[in-house]
């Protein structure tokens, strides 16, 4: 499969939002209390592939904390580039690895150029279209103050 250059351009830029923590809205956490959450996302009790992104977006004001899962499906939440999350209830999406996850930038662009790029993105091979949706996610998770372990097994 090929990709474009505003294909690559947008799935670094993508990738990029995700390591900062979410694109925008500045450094600074809003105010109260902060816990950390680990977690752990598997399909039919199998871990999901490495780097697929676990999303959190806060109900009450839209804040957006981010992790990347490893080998095993296990991943750390952070917000604001730091692993503090604001208390609170959370919409939860899980989004299939962007094209080229894993890669360095330079093999990225190498693959792009090449036509060789493995498209990891497709959502339907990946993960199940009901957990993508972040607006529309039934998956709700409370952050406490603390330490907190949130653990997703999707069925299909």
């Amino acid at each position: 499969m090929r990709f474009g250059w505003a294909t690559v351009g947008l799935s670094l830029a993508m990738l990029l939002c995700v390591i900062v923590g979410g694109c925008g809205g500045g450094r600074t956490l809003p105010e109260g209390a902060t816990g950390t959450v680990t977690g752990k996302v598997t399909l039919e009790g199998a871990p999901v592939p490495e780097g697929v992104i676990v999303t959190f977006q806060r109900d009450e004001d839209g804040q957006l904390a981010s992790g990347t899962c490893d080998a095993n499906g296990e991943f750390v939440l952070r917000m604001k580039g730091g692993l503090a999350i604001v208390e609170g209830a959370y919409r939860v999406a899980v989004m299939p690895p962007a094209p080229g996850a894993g890669m360095s930038s330079e093999d990225m662009m190498k693959a792009a150029v090449d036509g060789t790029l493995d498209d990891k993105s497709k959502a339907s091979d990946v993960i199940p279209a009901k957990y993508t949706d972040l607006q529309d996610s039934k998956t709700i998770f409370q952050v406490n103050p603390g330490s907190n372990t949130f653990e997703l097994d999707m069925k299909k």
